[in-house]
């Protein structure tokens, strides 16, 4: 058993294809492309968020510290 993996991945000044990233979707990595204005990524991002609202929100309780130092938060994402 691996003691560590790979879960997140960030794409910078890198060149990525569509083939690699499936790949790496279908290991469950979830990854983010920094992609200038003029890229494909960055134009298709742009026309998927103008077609879906803004409606989406997350909540997620985010614990820190420990025993009776322990503090829980609770984030909300839009």
């Amino acid at each position: 058993m691996p003691h560590s993996r790979i879960v997140h991945l960030v794409i910078d000044r890198a060149y990525v294809d569509g083939k690699t990233l499936y790949a790496l979707d279908q290991m469950g990595i979830r990854f983010v492309v920094i992609a200038k204005h003029k890229m494909a990524a960055y134009i298709t991002a742009l026309a998927k968020s103008v077609e879906s609202p803004l409606s989406y929100e997350r909540v997620e309780t985010v614990s820190h510290g420990q025993g009776r130092n322990q503090q829980v938060e609770t984030l909300l994402t839009r």
